[in-house]
């Protein structure tokens, strides 16, 4: 298995390259550079998108796999985030059905077991989750300084402060973390400078003025200062 494929079941699912020495430039480069023009980060926007595939993936074609069906079985399913995700694949209600049918009957035979205990893994959606955004992440540092993604980096938003402080952790000496310490730092005062324009515009006697860049900061703020 190569550094940018995850094993779901007995299918593989492909993202970005997931290590600083194969700086390659893949899908997951140019979807980045799309990405930081959302507005919120980049990292979290792909990873909901890949994730919302991953389930549709899982619960359609993979749903008869019997190895997928026995891992999940065996893991106790989802986590409470990612079964309202699941909840939501109104396409593969079918697929849900089938392998929801195999963990309940799995835990009503266990109940009343004088040994019972009930399976508690980690929800396989979530670890595939944190391997996705590693790999985003070191795309992002593995091309910091390509002008394509550079240019696209600078005019973002910025990342959440959860993937902000998972990339500082990936920086590969001192003074590259500084580099990206400070672009955040730039991200962050132009959030602030929104914010003051938006709570101005909210006196009476502003009221009558258009809204600009500002005009959704309150929901950047909340989408970016998260853990």
């Amino acid at each position: 298995m190569t550094p940018d494929q995850y094993l779901v079941g007995s299918h593989f699912l492909r993202y970005g390259s997931g290590s600083l020495r194969q700086p390659g430039k893949g899908k997951a480069f140019f979807d980045l550079c799309d990405a930081f023009a959302v507005r919120g980060c980049a990292v979290c926007a792909l990873v909901e998108r890949d994730l919302t595939r991953q389930v549709d993936l899982l619960f359609g074609e993979f749903c008869n796999d019997p190895p997928t069906r026995r891992r999940l079985v065996e893991g106790g399913g989802f986590c409470e985030r990612h079964s309202r995700l699941i909840e939501g694949c109104l396409g593969q209600c079918l697929g849900v059905a089938l392998v929801y049918h195999d963990l309940v009957c799995s835990l009503a035979s266990r109940l009343g077991q004088p040994t019972m205990r009930l399976p508690r893994q980690e929800c396989p959606l979530c670890a595939d989750q944190r391997r996705a955004e590693d790999s985003y992440l070191d795309q992002v540092l593995a091309h910091y300084d390509a002008p394509q993604l550079q240019a696209a980096y600078v005019g973002s938003f910025g990342l959440c402060l959860a993937h902000y402080e998972r990339a500082l952790h990936r920086c590969p000496d001192g003074a590259f973390r500084h580099r990206v310490q400070s672009q955040q730092r730039e991200h962050l005062r132009r959030l602030e400078r929104d914010l003051v324009e938006f709570i101005r515009k909210q006196d009476y006697r502003f009221a009558k003025e258009d809204h600009g860049e500002e005009r959704d900061c309150w929901r950047r703020a909340v989408r970016l200062v998260r853990w």
